[in-house]
């Protein structure tokens, strides 16, 4: 009996081995999708927000160990993209945390503070900054993700952000015909 649990463990420890992992580190310069990435780049995401369909700007960081990526899409929608906790400059900024953003400006400061809460969503952060609700989201790559999942978080993301805007940003009225006037 102690055998065939000890069998079942050593079995089990098998099945778990890093070895029979799907996602392991790939050679450098590798751009496969189930490759095991530890940090993100400009480069990485750059051309993860590229292949979403956005146009790609970047812009300086708040601080020596970030970088700071702007994202339009067709839509206008425009999402920042921050690589944070990233070491030293000379390291290339590979950083194993970031956060994505969405700014919506709004009437005023009383509509951003009424309209935060109402958006918040377990996947996505809303907060009220003047006349502005903020939608966030932040990640880690500690202990290593996928590039495709890199890809599906920004993509899930995108596709939350733009279904609270338009709850938050409602369509302009389109004008209507002026109804005859009774004879």
């Amino acid at each position: 009996m102690v055998k065939a649990w000890l069998a079942l463990i050593v079995a089990g420890f098998a099945i778990l081995s890093p070895a029979t992992v799907r996602a392991q580190p790939a050679p450098a310069g590798s751009s496969a999708p189930d490759e095991l990435i530890h940090v993100v780049t400009v480069r990485e995401v750059r051309a993860l927000l590229l292949g979403l369909g956005a146009s790609v700007e970047q812009v300086e960081g708040d601080a020596p160990d970030e970088f700071q990526l702007v994202g339009t899409f067709a839509d206008g929608l425009m999402v920042t993209f921050w690589g944070m906790t990233c070491g030293t400059p000379y390291e290339g900024l590979a950083c194993p945390e970031y956060r994505m953003a969405v700014a919506f400006e709004v009437r005023d400061s009383e509509t951003a503070a009424a309209t935060a809460p109402r958006v918040q969503t377990y996947y996505v952060s809303a907060d009220a900054r003047g006349d502005q609700v903020i939608l966030s989201r932040m990640g880690f790559t500690y202990g290593g993700i996928t590039r495709e999942h890199l890809r599906r978080t920004i993509s899930e993301y995108l596709v939350v952000v733009r279904k609270l805007w338009d709850d938050i940003l409602p369509p302009e009225p389109t004008p209507t015909e002026t109804p005859p006037a009774d004879s």
